[in-house]
């Protein structure tokens, strides 16, 4: 919801700006199995399938929890059954994780509003997990909407 509303106040604006701060790359363990997955709506508006990585943590600025988590995770929609990402062969794999940080800013009357997201992608076993997290950061001066 919060970044439905970020979208629809950033497009409505006719001074709109948003700017790539940092692309980083990670390569992390990830567990794969029945207790490291889940299929949940929490955070999401229907179910999807989530995988729980604690060390997404030591790459990220922003909380990549969603309610009633137990970790950070990433999610996809490209299935929704653990098993298919599983694949019968449960346990550690090195993972190539994508983290971008980028500031977005609009114009509010005379403030600029700016807001930061960060998110992560990966590639797990064929299957394109991702999460995306946003803050608002303190107002800016008009001039430096840009």
């Amino acid at each position: 919801m919060k970044t439905l509303l970020l979208a629809t106040l950033l497009f409505s604006s006719s001074t709109f700006a948003q700017t790539v701060l940092s692309t980083k790359k990670f390569n992390l363990s990830v567990n794969i199995d029945q207790s490291n997955m889940k299929l949940s709506r929490a955070g999401y508006g229907s179910e999807v399938l989530k995988v729980f990585i604690p060390s997404l943590a030591d790459i990220t600025f922003l909380d990549h929890r969603n309610e009633n988590s137990g970790a950070p995770c990433m999610s996809t929609y490209e299935t929704a059954i653990p098993e298919d990402v599983i694949q019968g062969r449960p346990g550690n794999e090195t993972v190539n994780f994508n983290v971008i940080l980028t500031k977005h800013t609009f114009l509010n009357g005379t403030v600029c509003k700016v807001s930061m997201v960060e998110t992560i992608t990966a590639k797990i076993r064929g299957f394109n997990f991702s999460h995306s997290q946003s803050t608002n950061m303190p107002d800016r001066h008009q001039d430096d909407c840009r």
